[in-house]
């Protein structure tokens, strides 16, 4: 059993502290050990992840992530206390106790909203530290055992009221996988009042043999008006050794009869092309389905830098009229510094390419 140290930094820190202990010494205890210890053994895989990225792309990079990114990228910073709650769990004869105590932890946080209205159907989806606390003790309401920081809320009345769904859970998971873990940084759409999207950072581990790990985004499809959704589709993946996908972004259009989905992410990665002795670059990339998600095209590199400067994040991609498609994105040639710009481009065949970078503006 590990424990987090007690810190003399904060005032802060030495009352988190108490309450674990508290925690720790007034549950009563029950079963459920094998449980345990497969979700240790699965968040322990996330968090060596999780420290191998960060080191990749040192502090600098990591202050330009997303939420949902940092969420993942910092888990190692939160090994002691994970590890520690989920000790604790086991002692525990209520796991929302658990939850609760953890999700506090967490700063009880849904951010990063974001906002799809059809007709008189809406959905809100959040970024929710309380859906990852639940998910992370057993009994896991996820069937594969999958970790998620998503959640929404829908409405049904043009938004003069919202029900909380809960977690947004990836099951049932693809064919060969054997976890989809969702990091947040939600995106929503609709095409109709009964068909909603719902787009998420996402980690993908196979089956095996050979076991493999991938940074992803997902999508999660909702076919009666945002109060369920089926399981997370992978848009696109990416070895997780040599890729981190941030930021995603989503529009949904109805063309023709069919439901295009455009998406478009920040990809930092380690190695090729970017030579040494700074290896690391980040692109803007953009992938495309043109039925409704069920399969997803190659994806397109909007723009790509290597190094630490310049520095590319914050896609946003839009629909226009007919084949119109347009990607945005800011560029950062001084890292966080001054001079950044907006650049922008377009594309006339419904994402199949793209014109040359425009700048909108200096920022």
């Amino acid at each position: 059993m590990r424990f987090p140290k007690p810190s003399n930094q904060s005032h802060k820190n030495s009352v988190q502290w108490l309450l674990f202990v508290v925690l720790l010494l007034l549950a009563p205890i029950v079963g459920r050990a094998d449980e345990f210890d497969d979700r240790k053994d699965h968040l322990q895989q996330l968090i060596d992840q999780a420290n191998i990225i960060r080191d990749n792309l040192g502090s600098d990079l990591v202050n330009a992530l997303s939420k949902g990114g940092a969420r993942f990228v910092l888990l190692g910073d939160k090994a002691d206390l994970l590890m520690g709650a989920l000790d604790a769990a086991k002692l525990a004869s209520n796991p929302f106790e658990a939850e609760n105590f953890i999700s506090r932890l967490a700063g009880s946080d849904t951010s990063e909203e974001a906002v799809a209205w059809c007709g008189r159907n809406a959905i809100i989806g959040f970024n929710d530290s309380g859906s990852f606390a639940r998910t992370m003790f057993p009994p896991s309401p996820s069937p594969s055992g999958s970790l998620s920081s998503d959640g929404w809320s829908v409405s049904t009345n043009a938004g003069g009221s919202f029900s909380d769904k809960g977690i947004l859970l990836p099951d049932p998971v693809p064919s060969g996988t054997l976890r989809v873990n969702l990091f947040g940084d939600p995106v929503v759409g609709c095409t109709d009042s009964a068909t909603f999207y719902y787009s998420s950072l996402a980690t993908r581990r196979t089956t095996g043999p050979p076991v493999s790990f991938f940074s992803a985004i997902s999508l999660s499809k909702s076919t009666d008006g945002g109060v369920s959704f089926g399981g997370a589709k992978i848009a696109v993946q990416k070895p997780a050794s040599s890729h981190f996908l941030d930021k995603d972004w989503m529009a949904v259009q109805r063309f023709s009869g069919a439901d295009i989905i455009h998406i478009t992410y920040s990809d930092f990665f380690f190695g090729p092309p970017c030579p040494p002795p700074v290896p690391i670059g980040v692109s803007i990339e953009y992938v495309r389905s043109t039925d409704g998600g069920t399969t997803f095209g190659s994806p397109i590199v909007i723009d790509q830098v290597c190094g630490l400067r310049p520095f590319l994040q914050d896609s946003h991609v839009a629909a226009g009229n007919g084949s119109d498609v347009y990607v945005a994105w800011e560029s950062f040639p001084n890292l966080l510094g001054p001079g950044r710009q907006i650049n922008i481009r377009k594309s006339t065949n419904g994402g199949v390419s793209f014109g040359p970078a425009v700048v909108v503006t200096n920022a």
